[in-house]
């Protein structure tokens, strides 16, 4: 469960940082669009960690997410 506390810090940070720059006016990158797609990349691999954690998933399942996550971020 270590990496869902990791998980809502990083972007609890990101949000604050982006609310911080928009504040400034001293944003040079689509914020709202890197945020989501880390987002939306991490969220699956979290997913699976937790039921890892509760149910031992095999080493291939977890691989095959993260695999797909990592297609996602490249797409």
């Amino acid at each position: 469960m270590g990496g869902l506390v990791l998980f809502v810090v990083f972007f609890f940070t990101a949000y604050l940082g982006r609310a911080v720059c928009n504040y400034f006016h001293v944003s040079k990158v689509d914020w709202h669009l890197s945020i989501s797609h880390l987002f939306l990349a991490g969220l699956p691999m979290i997913i699976v960690g937790i039921v890892d954690d509760k149910y031992r998933l095999n080493y291939k399942c977890k691989l095959i997410v993260q695999i797909l996550a990592a297609s996602f971020m490249i797409s």
